[in-house]
């Protein structure tokens, strides 16, 4: 038993529209952190640029004093203690001088000079100004003056980038200003695309529940989806309608078939009753009746076959020698009947299949022959492999069938005597070859003969 969740089912369209802003938000966020992390390359790489070529600028420093090379204070004077930071080392990387006022704490210096080393970079933040540092060497020879002379051996130079870590900030800001200026606005049109996108699947939803399957087409006109879908509709509703038309055919069919023995039932039962006495009648009413039970028996069991022949689809198949399977049949014939029945079977044709079914396909095939073909008629069963195919044939030289009646031989309840069968026969045959995967035919010619071949695949 199949049993349908509580829980209601999500909207197609929202989920739709859900899962398209997601990605239109997934590479709003990813364009946005590229472009910030661009950004922040680009400013490192160009805050290093200037740190050199302002290191090359200080390295150059100094005026030859007496064949010594003389760096004064004046020199560091002339820097802008915001935009630019020089700090002179001596021979042991103590710190000489720092150009910078004196709210650096020297402790920050000193560190920063031991972790930046000959014509490395240093990216640092002295007293909340953030700066990018690189170290330069003077030529040997090189002093400080200011008073004294004092020995050097390089520098470190730093300037600020407070101006780039500002802009990068202010990007950052507006980019997520306008990431959600940008995420409102693809909302809005995610919704109106897929809204209009998805109009003619809800136009026809509608068009199916309030006026069924008419017109679905030219509602689902304009996308080859639900044309595809308009199409499996109108194709699923006419094999409905086809399959109620079957089932009411069969229910008045079999009505009709049950009516004519019930009717005698009860008529010679009446009959009966009307004067019990009457010996002759009552046995007259009461062969009839066992006549009819009979023959109701026979029908029901002809519908059970029926049923099975179509629901072999959903069953379980084995491998059948087919060639066996006639051989063993034939054999049983030739026992329980008069008629001589010849064959020419190749052995080793096998399928797969259900093996009583396929017995039944025999059965049904030789038996309407020796019912219907006549006095004296010669019947053979053929059974041979051809192409794909296990082809299976009975062929006799009897009355044969009249043409107007060859359409409707596979027909339920087709027969041209009602006593000597149901009609269900080939009707049997043709459900159990088809839910093989086989097909059958019927050629037949009145006073010639008949010849029936189903076609079932081979088994390789």
């Amino acid at each position: 038993m199949t049993t349908r969740s509580s829980r209601p089912a999500r909207s197609m369209i929202r989920t739709l529209r859900l899962r398209l802003l997601a990605v239109v938000a997934v590479f709003i966020v990813l364009v946005g952190i590229a472009t910030v992390v661009g950004l922040r390359i680009v400013v490192d790489v160009n805050a290093e640029r200037q740190a050199y070529l302002a290191g090359l600028s200080v390295a150059s420093w100094g005026t030859s004093v007496d064949g010594v090379r003389v760096i004064d204070s004046e020199r560091l004077q002339e820097l802008a203690p915001v935009a630019t930071v020089v700090v002179l080392l001596d021979s042991n990387d103590g710190v000489v001088v720092v150009s910078a006022d004196a709210t650096i704490p020297l402790s920050d210096v000193s560190s920063l000079v031991s972790t930046t080393g000959a014509g490395a970079t240093t990216h640092q933040s002295l007293n909340g100004r953030s700066m990018t540092f690189t170290r330069v060497t003077f030529d040997p020879g090189t002093v400080y003056r200011d008073g004294s002379d004092v020995p050097l051996s390089g520098a470190l130079v730093g300037i600020a980038t407070e101006g780039a870590e500002r802009l990068v900030r202010a990007l950052l800001i507006a980019e997520v200003i306008v990431l959600g200026a940008l995420l409102v606005a693809a909302s809005f049109i995610v919704t109106v695309v897929v809204s209009r996108t998805t109009r003619t699947l809800a136009a026809l939803a509608e068009r199916v529940e309030d006026d069924g399957l008419t017109g679905v087409r030219g509602v689902a006109a304009g996308f080859s989806e639900t044309d595809e879908l308009a199409d499996a509709l109108v194709r699923l509703d006419e094999k409905r309608a086809r399959s109620e038309q079957e089932l009411r055919d069969f229910v008045a069919d079999t009505s009709h078939e049950l009516k004519t023995p019930l009717t005698k039932i009860q008529g010679w039962s009446e009959l009966h009753f009307q004067n019990p006495d009457d010996r002759e009648r009552t046995e007259r009413a009461l062969s009839s009746i066992v006549e009819e039970s009979h023959r109701m028996r026979r029908l029901v069991d002809q519908l059970a076959l029926l049923a099975r022949a179509e629901a072999l689809l959903s069953q379980s198949r084995t491998p059948v020698n087919l060639s066996a399977l006639a051989e063993s049949f034939l054999a049983d014939v030739s026992m329980g009947s008069d008629t001589v029945v010849t064959s020419r079977v190749e052995p080793g044709v096998m399928v797969l299949g259900d093996e009583f079914s396929l017995l039944q396909v025999l059965r049904n095939l030789v038996g309407n022959a020796l019912v219907h073909a006549g006095d004296g008629a010669t019947i053979e069963l053929s059974l041979k492999a051809t192409g794909n195919d296990a082809v299976l044939a009975v062929d006799d030289d009897g009355v044969g069938i009249p043409t107007d009646r060859l359409g409707g031989v596979f027909d339920r309840f087709a027969t041209g005597n009602r006593d000597s069968g149901s009609g269900l026969g080939l009707a049997i045959v043709r459900g159990i070859v088809t839910a093989h995967g086989g097909s059958i035919e019927l050629t037949s010619t009145a006073g010639t003969g008949t010849h029936v071949e189903a076609r079932l695949p081979l088994l390789h």
